[in-house]
């Protein structure tokens, strides 16, 4: 039964797989948005709330502003590694470079299409052959996916609440 599926699958080797190229640029850009808070900031956030200092609240405000400041500043450089990386140029070679596309829907029935590569500081990152855009993720109503064969990113990036059709 079970048990014995179960025993069997774990007895047999696992099997490695290759990353593809877009799964290590996504890894990739997802880490550089990983700011590193100081050490020393943290510590002394950590150590006002564990003795009831009074002035906690602003070290939560530092810490917060600090975190929100260092995640900017490496989004900044990460838009503009993408922006000089030479395999993609136009939006068909972005088309080609990523094999899974996401539209992005917004509260205000804007809609956005590109590649969501992170999400950090209540921000989601969709990086779009125009750009590195930042979008609130309160302000994210849907995300679609499409595969690249499917679509026109063209036709992906329409200000309309209607997802657009795929190609058969």
């Amino acid at each position: 039964g079970l048990q014995a599926t179960i025993e069997k699958q774990s007895d047999a080797p696992l099997e490695k797989e290759k990353a593809s190229a877009e799964d290590l640029r996504k890894d990739s850009s997802e880490a550089a948005l990983m700011p590193v808070v100081p050490q020393e900031t943290f510590e002394e956030a950590r150590d006002s709330g564990i003795n009831g200092d009074p002035d906690a609240g602003e070290v939560r405000k530092k810490l917060a502003t600090d975190y929100q400041a260092n995640l900017e500043g490496r989004a900044n450089e990460l838009e503009e590694a993408l922006k000089a990386a030479p395999d993609i140029q136009s939006a068909q070679d972005f088309q080609r470079v990523f094999k899974i596309l996401e539209v992005v829907y917004t509260t205000d029935g804007q809609q956005r299409a590109g590649s969501v590569i992170s999400q950090a500081g209540g921000l989601l990152f969709l990086y779009a052959p125009d750009g590195l855009f930042r979008l609130p993720i309160d302000q994210v109503r849907q995300i679609d996916y499409y595969n690249s064969d499917e679509v026109q990113l063209e036709d992906l990036n329409k200000n309309t609440e209607q997802p657009p059709e795929k190609e058969k």
